[in-house]
């Protein structure tokens, strides 16, 4: 299981979201921690580790940290497999792609792995327009001895509230 980089997971509502969601979406082992002092009502979800957590909500956006795949053999798969946890992630924080607002793309070897990261992105992301940059990165952490070619952080909206 590959660990992603470093954000906090805060909600200005309360942590009747978390109960709300944690408990009814599967998790994968990720857990919302509450936190004490005068920001109690700020909630992390992600590993148990006090300075990793994977998703942000405030202000009724989603900030996800860097996803990465879980050491396909190409930059397809491994596309593939970020794009489909950050599917997950979305849908536990209460939204899904097609609120993305921007994605920042890390990848190993520009030349040779952005046509076929562009190519499965533009499949997954076909009906939404966020914002997006794409750079490459030395990307010198191997998983399970298999080289990461694709790191991808997202932004999303929250859907408004139904009235």
């Amino acid at each position: 299981r590959a660990m992603s980089c470093a954000a906090s997971f805060c909600t200005a509502t309360t942590g009747a979201f978390f109960r709300r969601h944690h408990q009814s979406k599967k998790t994968n082992g990720i857990a919302p921690r509450a936190m004490s002092g005068t920001n109690a009502n700020i909630q992390r979800l992600g590993p148990e580790d006090p300075r990793l957590s994977q998703i942000v909500i405030h202000n009724n956006t989603v900030y996800l940290s860097g996803q990465v795949g879980n050491g396909g053999p190409d930059i397809k798969a491994q596309t593939k497999e970020t794009c489909d946890k950050i599917d997950a992630l979305l849908e536990l924080a209460g939204t899904d792609k097609t609120n993305l607002l921007q994605c920042m793309i890390w990848v190993k070897d520009i030349k040779n792995d952005y046509a076929g990261m562009n190519e499965v992105y533009n499949e997954w992301i076909k009906d939404g327009k966020p914002v997006r940059a794409c750079v490459e990165s030395n990307m010198v952490y191997k998983q399970e001895g298999v080289q990461l070619l694709v790191e991808i952080q997202a932004i999303a909206a929250l859907p408004a509230a139904e009235k």
